[in-house]
């Protein structure tokens, strides 16, 4: 799925852990819906079924794979 958001900042926000991150990433996406990270956080339960997400802003990307745990 891919979704473009307003501003994405690395290095604060939203804890990512999971395959490909070596201990940890932040991640701040403004211009997403209030329940996009617990959507996020439940397609994560469904691996291996579920989506992997796109988040584009301008020139940014950030790619959030299905395996990819989410915490506040």
């Amino acid at each position: 799925m891919l979704i473009q958001v307003e501003t994405l900042t690395s290095g604060r926000g939203r804890r990512l852990t999971g395959p490909g991150i070596k201990t940890e990433a932040r991640l701040e996406a403004r211009g997403l819906p209030a329940a996009f990270w617990g959507s996020l956080r439940d397609n994560h339960a469904l691996f291996p079924r579920g989506v992997d997400v796109l988040l584009t802003a301008g020139r940014q990307l950030a790619a959030l794979p299905r395996t990819t745990a989410v915490e506040s």
